[in-house]
C-alpha cells in the first residue's frame, strides 16, 4: 500500500502554475488533482483493499494519460475520460462512507 506521504510527492499538483496553462489542460489538471483528493482522503486511510486498488488504479491512469496530451485537442479529447473517472471516485467514496457508516448489528 503506497504512504500518504508518497502520494503527495508523487500525485498532488502536477504543475505548480496552473495560471499559464490552456484552458483545457488546465480543466484536465483540475479533474486529476480532483481525483488525488478524494484518493488522499479516501483510498489511503479507510477504503479496503478492493477499494484501494481501484481509486489507486484510477488515479495512476489519469495521471499517466495527462502525461501523454501535449497539444490542446488531446486535452480535450482526455476529459469526458477524466470526468468520468472522477464520478466513479467520488461514487467509490460515497460507498466508503456508508460502509463507515454502518450501524453495528443487533442480532446474530
Amino acid at each position: 500500500m503506497i504512504s500518504v506521504e508518497t502520494a503527495q510527492r508523487t500525485y498532488s499538483n502536477p504543475n505548480p502554475n496552473p495560471m499559464k496553462l490552456p484552458n483545457q489542460q488546465h480543466k484536465a489538471q483540475r479533474i486529476v488533482k480532483n481525483i488525488y483528493n478524494l484518493y488522499a482522503e479516501f483510498g489511503i486511510t479507510e477504503a479496503t483493499d478492493e477499494y484501494h486498488d481501484t481509486m489507486l488504479y484510477q488515479l495512476e491512469g489519469a495521471r499517466d494519460e495527462l502525461s501523454e496530451c501535449f497539444h490542446e485537442d488531446e486535452f480535450e479529447d482526455l476529459i469526458p475520460a477524466l470526468e468520468d473517472a472522477l464520478k466513479y471516485m467520488k461514487a467509490i467514496s460515497k460507498v466508503i462512507k456508508l460502509l463507515n457508516n454502518l450501524p453495528r448489528p443487533i442480532f446474530g
